[in-house]
């Protein structure tokens, strides 16, 4: 009996982590389309290149836009 329990609880939890995770990745995919629109926004000229760039290291956006942010500190 609790060899079924616990089966059925894992099966459970594994369910609800796949769903989590799908979840997660459509997040993270709408905040990269929204990052690359407010880019493409400031910057009309950008590249599909450019714009790539940007949304996997975000970093390389708010530097272009502020410059170098470590004069700041």
């Amino acid at each position: 009996m609790k060899i079924v329990s616990h089966q059925s609880l894992s099966n459970k939890f594994s369910a609800i982590l796949k769903e989590s995770q799908a979840v997660q990745l459509e997040y993270k995919s709408a905040v990269k389309d929204k990052l690359a629109r407010q880019a493409k926004i400031y910057d009309n000229s950008l590249s599909n290149e450019q714009l790539e760039e940007i949304v996997n290291d975000p970093e390389v956006f708010i530097i272009k836009i502020f410059g170098d942010l470590s004069l700041i500190k």
